[in-house]
């Protein structure tokens, strides 16, 4: 067995994986798996477009735990949320249906499997350090539809976008979460 690599196959850096800079992003869903060490379900995003500039194709990994029993009902609801955000931002149910599920007293259920493909915008902020002191980037509560109004102003691949049916954001400025106070 042998391997072959075209020059354009080989890293300009060998010193492990490239992770994206700190940044505003228009991003690809390409995987959505579970952790095998834990609950969590691990969505591989990859950036299509942003700021900074130079951060195409570079891959992000995001982290959605489940609520736990030991966490107090407010940090509950928080974990709820951002996986919830994250299920609006591509497109997987609204907000409204959310709302009138939650006034009906009705179950909500989504496959996650149907966010590969999707694409949102969101971004990047320096996550807190683990037991060992690394410290990752994450997305947080900072996850939005591409055609929000709070996506505006980050960059986008608009070739991508028209590959998907999406249109860019019109009005609005990026930052911040729509859900106020339903959960």
């Amino acid at each position: 067995m042998g391997f072959d690599f075209d020059p354009s196959e080989i890293p300009e850096n060998m010193d492990g994986f490239d992770f994206p800079k700190l940044g505003s992003y228009h991003f690809q869903v390409n995987k959505v798996s579970e952790d095998e060490k834990s609950p969590a379900m691990i969505v591989e995003c990859e950036i299509l477009a942003g700021t900074p500039a130079g951060q195409e194709g570079k891959t992000h990994r995001e982290y959605f735990y489940p609520p736990t029993a030991d966490q107090d009902p407010a940090k509950q609801m928080a974990t709820r949320k951002r996986t919830l955000q994250f299920f609006v931002a591509v497109g997987l149910t609204t907000e409204e249906e959310l709302l009138d599920a939650k006034k009906a007293g009705k179950r909500v259920s989504i496959d996650e499997k149907l966010a590969v493909g999707r694409q949102f915008c969101g971004k990047l902020t320096a996550g807190k350090p683990n037991d060992s002191g690394k410290i990752y980037n994450k997305l947080g509560y900072d996850i939005w539809a591409v055609n929000s109004p709070k996506s505006e102003g980050i960059p986008l691949n608009v070739a991508m976008l028209e590959k998907n049916g999406e249109k860019p954001a019109v009005g609005g400025s990026a930052g911040g979460d729509s859900f106020g106070d339903i959960f």
